[in-house]
């Protein structure tokens, strides 16, 4: 029995435990003093604001992935313990234990009902994508300004216009991005809507 608590305990740990995330992009501060009196520096801290925008929501997909992470894990540890708990206690003799070995068998069926309903390994891997392809713009857009920046002085026309150029970008590939996220979830669930149809059928065949 204490092997099993023991067992138990650590698999817990493992799902409350957060994977190793660069969580914190570190982009240049184009709005510093020191930084505002390189080439077009100036107009670079215009436009950061927008960068700094998709860097919250960076920071959102992050928190949501890694919620939708831990409820996975977590459930799916239950779900493992339960199972492999149900011949355990049929081995031993003890009193109602039929009305325990049914309690556990409710609990592993409302589990994988939660775990099917939220869909949590799905909503998982949609947020950490987006997530990923924001900081991907994030870098593109740090990329291009850092390489305007070291390149010789421009007119201030045209300083500007390239900040607004990459700028630009950065909001229309992360609108895109983020807007694919909710089309990529239902496509998703009607993945698994046509898979269990197939399965049902198959079945109602046999």
């Amino acid at each position: 029995m204490r092997l099993f608590l023991i067992i138990f305990i650590s698999l817990i740990l493992t799902s409350c435990s957060s994977e190793p995330n660069n969580k914190n992009l570190l982009p240049t501060d184009y709005c510093s003093s020191s930084e505002k009196s390189v080439k077009l520096s100036s107009h670079l801290c215009a436009y950061s604001i927008f960068r700094n925008q998709v860097m919250e929501e960076i920071d959102r997909y992050d928190n949501l992935a890694d919620s939708e992470r831990f409820w996975f894990r977590f459930i799916g540890i239950l779900i493992i313990i339960f199972s492999v708990s149900i011949p355990f206690i049929n081995s031993l003799k003890f009193k109602n234990q039929k009305e325990i070995v049914s309690f556990v068998a409710i609990c592993i069926a409302f589990l994988t009902s939660l775990n099917s309903f939220y869909n949590w390994s799905v909503s998982l891997e949609v947020y950490r994508n987006t997530e990923y392809r924001l900081k991907h713009e994030v870098w593109l857009w740090e990329l291009e300004a850092r390489k305007l920046n070291n390149q010789d002085p421009l007119p201030i026309d045209k300083a500007n216009t390239e900040a607004f150029k990459i700028t630009q970008k950065l909001i229309l590939e992360s609108a895109k991005i983020t807007l694919n996220e909710n089309n990529s979830f239902f496509e998703h669930l009607k993945e698994l809507e046509e898979t269990k149809e197939s399965n049902s059928k198959e079945k109602s065949e046999l």
